[in-house]
């Protein structure tokens, strides 16, 4: 019996799968790789498979898929933990997760780019930001981020969707033109996940009067 099982982290619902695009957009991770991923991310919630029976759904040979089975397993996609039962081995688990599990906010929400994101994102990076344990290391690298960059990160792309969502897509005023996220105090600039009230939506005309009392 194959005792090398895998455990999948992932939400889906229904006949369809709702997958982050991060895995597909690495450059740093084969093709091979994505399509274990993304095989294995179509599976029922805490399905338990085997590394062995997996291989079964590709054409390729077994060698070529073990090794990009471990390039998950580098990227931090696949955690493996090595079962031992009355102090002797017995096997592996595998369990897959849909974000790299280890520095993850870091790498994947602070790095600027020109992807566009939705609110409903909001709830995923609010999830990962908890589990971090370092939150000061967070705030750190926003801090040191030239403030272009920062507007240019996931992580500030987010937040601006989900309070435009909250605020119904209008500013105060009453207008919805050219709207953008203003931070109402810098205090606590690094942690603004945690402070959403020092934030505002605003129109380009009330964004602009702001800045000039400034």
């Amino acid at each position: 019996m194959d005792k090398e099982s895998i455990r999948r982290i992932h939400e889906k619902d229904g006949n369809f799968s709702i997958i982050l695009n991060e895995v597909f957009q690495r450059k740093d991770l084969s093709a091979r790789a994505k399509g274990i991923w993304g095989y294995l991310m179509t599976l029922p919630d805490n399905w338990i498979v085997y590394r062995s029976e997996i291989f079964t759904h590709f054409s390729e040979g077994r060698g070529a898929l073990d090794t990009a089975f471990n390039e998950l397993i580098d990227k931090k996609y696949i955690k493996m933990e090595r079962i031992r039962k009355e102090h002797q081995f017995n096997g592996c688990r595998y369990t897959i997760y849909e974000y790299a599990y280890e520095n993850t906010f870091i790498e994947t929400y602070l790095t600027p780019n020109k992807t566009k994101y939705t609110y409903n994102d909001f709830s995923r990076m609010q999830q990962l930001y908890t589990e971090y344990q370092d939150k000061a290391k967070i705030a750190q690298r926003i801090i040191e981020m030239p403030y272009d960059d920062f507007l240019q990160t996931q992580y500030w792309k987010i937040i601006t969707a989900y309070l435009k969502h909250k605020a119904g897509d209008i500013c105060p005023c009453g207008s919805n033109s050219n709207l953008n996220t203003h931070h109402k105090t810098y205090e606590h600039h690094g942690y603004e996940i945690e402070y959403l009230e020092d934030l505002i939506v605003l129109c380009g005309d009330c964004h602009n009067k702001e800045h000039s009392h400034e």
